[in-house]
């Protein structure tokens, strides 16, 4: 099993992938972009709430709540993925 702060670095190195993601896309242009500091504020506060859920894990439930943890963060970090991907999308669509 991984241990918390190994998780925690996971948590945190993807987080900051997306994050880049969103500063990359911001300086295509040079232009603003709508949403695009909603989702990064959104990212931010993803990684400090995964990262604090690690330190709260209630003994003798731990196999179920890790189960619970990664599959509700993976769904989290798809659903902005896609978020910035409709913005760039939509940005290559204008020009």
């Amino acid at each position: 099993m991984t241990s918390k702060k190994d998780l925690k670095k996971v948590v945190k190195h993807i987080c900051s992938e997306l994050l880049t993601d969103c500063v990359a896309l911001s300086l295509c242009d040079g232009k603003p972009i709508d949403g695009l500091d909603d989702i990064a504020a959104d990212i931010i506060q993803t990684n400090n709430d995964y990262v604090k859920r690690l330190s709260h894990v209630e003994k003798g439930s731990e196999r179920v709540f890790f189960k619970k943890y990664r599959q509700e963060f993976i769904d989290h970090v798809n659903e902005l993925s896609h978020k910035i991907e409709e913005l760039f999308v939509s940005k290559a669509g204008e020009e």
